[in-house]
């Protein structure tokens, strides 16, 4: 009734399996953890850019608010080939003004465009949604527009499809 015991070196060679193992699949967990992020933040600032072009573009002449789409929005949006973008642009005073009356909003977001009205100049406020059938990654951001005897904030909601981050996360694993 003697135990078998195992010999150093299979000891060890087990254990260097294992933390063998354990490295490679921590480094995958990383690599795609930091290529999903790296894809975001690279949409993100595209789209940021986008949404500042539109709301350097909402003038308030005589207290109604116009909208000049600038087309350079949609070309810095169409950096992403695949990818569908929609916006919508509110006001407080006149509601709806252009493009889509229907973007997902949740309660979130609701919360945080009342907070833009209390903000000099307030950060992009980014959240993910379905939408037509697609997922989007959506961002809103206010702007306070006043003239002589005029002020109204502005909402604009820009969303885009993520297939080009997707894309560019699968590049970066590689």
């Amino acid at each position: 009734m003697v135990k078998e015991s195992y010999s150093i070196r299979n000891r060890l060679l087990v254990s260097g399996y294992i933390l063998l193992t354990l490295f490679a699949v921590s480094a995958y967990y990383l690599t795609d953890r930091y290529a999903a992020r790296t894809a975001q933040l690279s949409f993100d600032r595209l789209m940021v850019g986008a949404a500042y072009q539109l709301a350097e573009n909402v003038p308030l002449p005589n207290g109604d608010v116009r909208v000049n789409v600038p087309v350079a929005a949609f070309k810095t949006l169409a950096q992403a080939e695949e990818d569908k973008a929609y916006y919508s642009i509110t006001s407080d005073r006149q509601g709806w003004l252009t493009g889509y009356e229907n973007m997902p909003l949740n309660s979130d977001v609701k919360e945080q465009s009342l907070m833009f009205s209390r903000q000099l100049s307030p950060a992009p406020f980014f959240y993910e949604a379905e939408y037509k059938g697609e997922t989007l990654r959506l961002l809103i951001i206010s702007r306070l527009i006043t003239e002589t005897n005029y002020s109204d904030v502005v909402h604009i909601v820009l969303g885009q499809t993520t297939l080009a981050r997707q894309q560019l996360a699968r590049e970066t694993r590689l």
